[in-house]
């Protein structure tokens, strides 16, 4: 073993020693002194360096914004040059799927390793996403996760979430191969415990979906390690074959019906080669989860947000970030108008565009100005109360094809178990899980929630009650 693997593995074991103490004294889900000591450290330093550090990222947004927009400009050309079959140098890595295969498209799990980060089991989510598995293996579904599937930017919240993010910062500051070998020990040893945080899932993928040569996956931005092509092989050890990608493409012959990406190609603070003021947002938020302040940001969708959605009372639009630093103020930072604008987004031809990254799901949404994007699909995420969102690829029904915008809820939740009614969809040790498939008004602008009758049967033309 390397020394920087031992080292990882030694920090790791310490840290594990401080959190079963914790979490035998009934503390695990808090950030314990660690965390906090560290957060303050953290908070110390950001307070002085925020009035010329403050300067420095808005000069960065702004300039990282203007080559969002410049990639924006240029995406035409990348679908056509994806059209035509061609992959490679600067489009990354491209892998095409024959467009008759059924597929489900997920994105924006954000699965993450025990304590305060791990959003997946705060939402109740974990065996949500075993039930939605399950009820697509025995349909021969492909999975397709694209992107932000692991969190590998998020830190703190526990001794080894604090140990984490000292052992990143290290590996970021040291050069040559002991860099590089702190990076690949402290990534892999990340990696190992999220799989071992979420192994039920982990599990299904494995002998349901990559045993059987049906597991695809894209890069997004929280989980962009997978650049590298040894973390994506150390994946494989966990899962079997996966097919790691930045763009797939769905081709029917000499035609392309869709194309999946994550999204975050498009985005100033996220993107590919500029992602360091997404990376230091999401540490900055985690330093000031575990800081001992009065005041924390809770980011986490509520109860209230998947009843709205339930009730058919989402916005089915298209997001707008600053013209100047290319974020709102809710921390978006992909400008769907902007987007809908350069590729022609009016246009019902061509192939399909499905993404994620926003964690917004919309299907064929209204622009601001009315018009509508015919072709886009966003899958939106896996963080909801409750609430998984996603796209399915009819692949076996007859071209032409159109996805489906869908949402998995457990379907005894006292805040929309009168929404959803009594007929499941599926169960998973005992709870009952209803398939909700999520249409858009004839304007476009809301999204309508149908319920699904039983296995395999389309959704009822009635939307759920309100």
């Amino acid at each position: 073993m390397d020394i920087e693997a031992l080292v990882v593995t030694h920090v790791g074991r310490l840290a594990d020693r401080a959190d079963r103490r914790r979490t035998d004294r009934g503390a695990g889900g808090r950030p314990g002194v660690i965390a906090r000591t560290w957060a303050s450290l953290k908070l110390l330093v950001a307070v002085v360096l925020s009035p010329p550090g403050s300067a420095l990222v808005a000069w960065r947004a702004a300039r990282n914004h203007l080559h969002a927009k410049q990639t924006m400009e240029a995406l035409p050309g990348v679908i056509a040059r994806l059209s035509s079959g061609r992959s490679g140098g600067a489009l990354g890595r491209v892998a095409t799927i024959d467009a008759s295969t059924p597929l489900v498209v997920t994105s924006d799990l954000h699965r993450c390793s025990a304590g305060r980060v791990d959003l997946v089991g705060a939402q109740d989510n974990r065996d949500l996403y075993v039930a939605m598995l399950d009820w697509y293996a025995t349909t021969n579904t492909t999975l397709v996760e694209n992107g932000d599937v692991e969190d590998f930017w998020m830190v703190g919240g526990s001794a080894w979430g604090s140990a984490y993010d000292l052992l990143r910062l290290g590996g970021a500051a040291l050069v040559g191969r002991l860099g590089d070998g702190l990076r690949q020990a402290t990534y892999r040893e990340q990696l190992r415990r999220i799989v071992a945080n979420n192994a039920a899932i982990y599990q299904q993928i494995q002998s349901h979906f990559a045993a059987a040569g049906r597991y695809h996956r894209t890069v997004g931005n929280h989980d962009d390690v997978f650049a590298d092509e040894r973390l994506t092989a150390a994946l494989s050890e966990h899962v079997g074959p996966v097919v790691m990608s930045d763009w797939i493409v769905l081709r029917s012959g000499d035609e392309v019906e869709a194309i999946i990406l994550h999204g975050h190609v498009a985005d100033g603070w996220n993107g590919p080669g500029r992602s360091t003021l997404g990376k230091l947002s999401s540490w900055m938020a985690d330093l000031l989860k575990d800081a001992p302040i009065p005041v924390t940001p809770d980011d986490l969708p509520s109860p209230t947000r998947t009843r709205e959605l339930l009730s058919s009372r989402r916005r089915n639009g298209l997001l707008r970030v600053s013209p100047r630093f290319g974020a709102s103020s809710a921390y978006d930072s992909l400008d769907e108008e902007l987007l809908f604008d350069a590729l022609g987004g009016a246009a019902t031809v061509g192939p399909w565009i499905l993404m994620g990254h926003t964690h917004f799901p919309v299907l064929q949404p209204a622009s601001d100005t009315g018009a509508r994007w015919w072709r886009y699909a966003n899958s939106g995420h896996g963080l909801g109360a409750g609430l998984v969102t996603a796209i399915e690829w009819p692949g076996d029904d007859p071209a032409p094809r159109s996805p489906r915008l869908v949402a998995w809820v457990w379907a005894d939740h006292p805040d929309w178990m009168d929404l959803v009614g009594s007929e499941a969809t599926t169960h998973h040790q005992g709870r009952p899980v209803a398939r909700i498939e999520l249409t858009p008004s004839p304007d476009g602008r809301r999204l309508h929630a149908v319920r699904e009758r039983a296995k395999g049967a389309r959704a009822e033309p009635d939307t759920l009650r309100g």
